[in-house]
């Protein structure tokens, strides 16, 4: 019977390994395993509970709110965000029908990296530690510590897709582990350099007209953008939901208060911090302040949100800040890794200091848009979106040899340090 229901479901296809996320779902494990916290979840969703309720899960001491556990659940495509609020996916709603727990697999396995290739790795018995070995060597995941390949190990342990054997400290495959590898299939290692680029068959650049015009600066204009991104709550994968949730909040025009008590409910940050990155909105427009204490979206901030497209939003940065584009030009000719473009970010394109952290945020806003890949070594390179778009927009950009705007661009940041310190001010 069950592998005769495992045939007729349509399970969910997975994305391209580029575009999966790269963490595990971080919700409370009850009791009776992840199903059950998510079956809450979902459930209190579905029932209309305020976002600021706390949900209580069986077993565990964590308290979250019902906001912040949707937040934990997007990447994987269980839920998703809206002007209207929060709302679960058509495969969450099918899982919930069925409550399968390899359609719950299939789900996890479509939106995350590295989850059915722990099923393979573990056709033969391996130790959570030497599971994160063969991430980091053979997946290029660069992974520090054991807890995404831990977080990975609860959840197939819940869903009856692998076992444990306390002696020697091992996890292996069940027999319903192999069937739902069978079903979901896996990305071999050697695969990854040849499925790397997933815009090698695009015919055009899905990019919107206004989000191309906001890339035709005159030199006046690049020469005023400016060099901090600033503050984003969170890690920087998270970088392009965070912003989106904000400007959901402040669709209308929302108190200082409300966004200062909203930030330290879902993302535990201080009241600083949260000045800081209305600032950091403010800066790259999508933000305005209407009174002292009142601040509402922008027309800008409205059209990347009606997109959410992730080539927009790197167009909304470039026009804003210094050096977002022009990476693409440093990257035509060779890979380079984020130390040598923070070298020559500062040599040749005006930057104060080597900051690898601007770098960084940067870099991960190319990678999503996918105009960059990763191509070993701790490098990048161009896609073929981007050798495209490089092409299309490259007449707008500043060169090296533009070093004529060095005292414009250092005005402006003493500008934005000055407006800074007012906003906090208050």
């Amino acid at each position: 019977m069950e592998e005769q229901v495992m045939l007729k479901i349509e399970y969910p296809k997975p994305r391209d390994w580029n575009t999966k996320a790269f963490a595990m779902p971080n919700i409370p494990r009850g009791k009776n395993g992840y199903q059950e916290s998510l079956e809450i979840i979902l459930k209190s969703l579905e029932n209309n509970m305020s976002y600021n309720t706390i949900i209580t899960i069986p077993g565990s001491n964590r308290q979250m709110t019902l906001d912040k556990l949707c937040i934990a659940l997007r990447p994987s495509g269980i839920v998703y965000k809206n002007k209207n609020g929060w709302g679960i996916s058509s495969e969450a709603k099918t899982w919930l029908e069925l409550r399968d727990d390899l359609y719950l697999a299939a789900l996890l396995n479509a939106n995350i990296r590295f989850f059915s290739e722990v099923l393979a790795i573990l056709q033969v018995p391996h130790t959570a530690s030497e599971i994160l070995n063969i991430a980091n060597e053979d997946y290029k995941l660069s992974w520090k510590t054991k807890n995404e390949v831990n977080a990975r190990l609860k959840w197939l342990l819940d869903l009856g897709l692998i076992v444990y054997k306390d002696f020697s400290m091992n996890y292996s495959i069940t027999e319903l582990g192999k069937k739902f590898l069978e079903i979901a299939g896996y990305v071999k290692p050697d695969e990854l350099v040849k499925n790397i680029d997933p815009t090698l068959e695009e015919e055009t650049i899905p990019i919107s007209k206004w989000a191309y015009k906001l890339c035709e600066m005159e030199k006046s204009e690049l020469s005023s953008r400016k060099i901090s991104i600033g503050y984003i709550p969170g890690s920087i994968e998270t970088m392009h939901n965070t912003i989106s949730d904000y400007l959901l909040l402040m669709n209308s025009p929302t108190e200082l208060s409300i966004i200062i008590e909203y930030s330290r409910k879902n993302y535990q940050i201080s009241e600083s911090s949260t000045r800081s990155f209305i600032s950091a909105l403010v800066n790259m427009g999508f933000v305005e302040r209407k009174t002292r204490t009142l601040f509402q979206i922008t027309e800008l901030g409205n059209r990347f949100l009606s997109t959410n497209s992730t080539l927009d939003f790197a167009c909304c940065i470039h026009n804003k800040f210094a050096f977002v584009f022009e990476i693409l030009n440093e990257l035509k000719e060779k890979s380079l890794d984020a130390k040598s473009l923070a070298v020559t970010a500062k040599v040749s394109y005006e930057f104060p200091a080597e900051n690898i952290s601007e770098i960084h945020k940067r870099l991960h806003i190319l990678l999503n848009a996918q105009l960059i890949q990763e191509a070993g070594g701790n490098s990048f390179g161009l896609t073929k979106r981007g050798e495209k778009f490089l092409q299309e927009i490259n007449v707008y950009l500043i060169r090296r040899e533009d070093s004529h705007f060095n005292e414009a661009k250092r005005s402006k940041w003493e500008m934005n340090r000055l407006n800074y310190i007012l906003l906090k001010i208050g």
